[in-house]
């Protein structure tokens, strides 16, 4: 598991970042679902990569 996040990690920020399609901070997976699931009442979250596609409903 460390490596996928040290993966994703330094894709984002070596890679997606230089050509502005993310800005730091980078959230783990866990930090982004802790986020999400106390913001939403129902969270859809799935990871691919480095890459997070979720949908909420309030």
């Amino acid at each position: 598991m460390a490596d996928k996040i040290q993966n994703a990690y330094k894709t984002s920020k070596n890679i997606l970042a230089k050509k502005g399609w993310f800005s730091p901070p980078f959230q783990t997976e866990k930090e982004l679902r802790d986020i999400l699931q106390k913001l939403y009442k129902e969270t859809d979250i799935h990871v691919d990569g480095s890459m997070v596609y979720f949908r909420c409903v309030k």
